[in-house]
């Protein structure tokens, strides 16, 4: 049996099928991820395995995700809100969330203007 051999017009519409499912799939995830909704409970456990690599929230160890957990901030986005009436729940904390979400909006135009332009 022999494989069909691709004229080079469907070589490259197979090519730009899969460039498009990729790049969907590169959106749809930055859109989550901007979206702010990351439960810091998936945090704590992603955080428990220490060889964990590429995990959300640098400088947010376990600890900080059950202090947050406890204050009643059980998302992101819920810190992102907060206004700073618990002592417990520092500053910085924000900050790093933040910087966490910055990155992936960005991401999220640029693959956006990609697709669409």
């Amino acid at each position: 049996m022999q494989l069909e051999e691709l004229s080079p017009a469907k070589k490259k519409a197979r090519c730009l099928r899969a460039s498009l499912v990729s790049t969907e799939e590169k959106l749809e995830k930055a859109i989550d991820r901007a979206s702010k909704k990351v439960p810091f409970v998936d945090v704590f456990n992603k955080k428990k395995n220490r060889s964990s690599a590429g995990l959300p929230f640098k400088g947010i160890g376990k600890e900080k995700c059950l202090t947050l957990i406890r204050c009643g901030i059980f998302m992101a986005r819920d810190l992102l809100e907060h206004d700073g009436g618990n002592p417990l729940v520092l500053g910085f904390w924000k900050d790093i969330v933040e910087a966490y979400f910055f990155q992936p909006g960005r991401e999220c135009v640029l693959l956006f203007f990609t697709y669409y332009f």
